[in-house]
């Protein structure tokens, strides 16, 4: 069984937006999956949208937890569920690597 592992590399503010310092407006990620001694990765950035109103925590507040929630609700269960589907093919290939084609002499030669 193959568990996963989100968290939160780097991540991108800009420093003055609406009376607020330091709002996150992009970050980047990781989710690495393990099976066994086997593991694989996906890594990419995401992009927030600033909602008016939401309820904002300072920069030094956050959390990791938090961070990943958000990178977690802008992609939605399907997507999620596709990168931990992608992970696992990546590693049913380590556990059971496809034949690699090697050169053959051409048969006519």
């Amino acid at each position: 069984m193959t568990t996963y592992t989100w968290s939160i590399l780097q991540m991108n503010v800009v420093p003055v937006l609406d009376g607020q310092q330091d709002v996150v407006v992009s970050a980047e990620w990781e989710l690495i999956g393990v099976q066994d001694t086997y593991t694989a990765n996906i890594t990419a950035w995401r992009n927030f949208e600033l909602q008016q109103g939401a309820g904002f925590t300072p920069y030094d507040q956050l959390t990791e937890e938090q961070v990943i929630g958000w990178v977690q609700a802008s992609y939605g269960e399907d997507t999620i569920s596709s990168f931990e589907n992608n992970i696992q093919e990546k590693i049913n290939a380590q556990i059971n690597p496809p034949p690699m084609p090697v050169p053959a002499p051409l048969p006519w030669q």
